[in-house]
């Protein structure tokens, strides 16, 4: 019964090391990345939001070309109605059956004669 108990006495604190370590790892992080946000305004100053606009907007922009290149090689379709195919271009969904979501396409969108706008013209 004691070899029970110390071995699971061991185990308890081995578990209880690797919790405090994981934790003290995570406020560590939390310390390193606030004195980098920190830093990273103070020194860009009014520029901070144009310097982090554009370099968010160029990794949205790796990331979506990745995404999209995920979908072709695994010949997926995308959420827009459209298949992305191995040559980069994208083939509208023939079938009825195959349309996503009950979206209606472009000529199921049409306006009623009676509700287009109408030019006025001035004489």
């Amino acid at each position: 019964m004691t070899d029970n108990f110390e071995e699971s006495m061991k185990r308890h604190a081995k578990e209880m090391k690797a919790w405090l370590i994981d934790r003290a790892l995570l406020v560590l992080t939390g310390l390193v990345l606030a004195v980098a946000a920190w830093a990273t305004i103070h020194y860009l100053g009014e520029s901070y939001f144009s310097v982090s606009a554009s370099v968010l907007t160029v990794v949205l922009l790796a990331e979506n070309w990745r995404l999209h290149k995920l979908l072709r090689e695994h010949s997926i379709k995308s959420a827009a109605g459209t298949r992305v195919t191995t040559t980069g271009r994208r083939k509208a969904i023939a079938s009825r059956s195959e349309k996503p979501c009950g979206r209606k396409t472009a000529t199921q969108l049409r306006w009623p004669r009676s509700a287009m706008p109408t030019a006025h013209v001035q004489s």
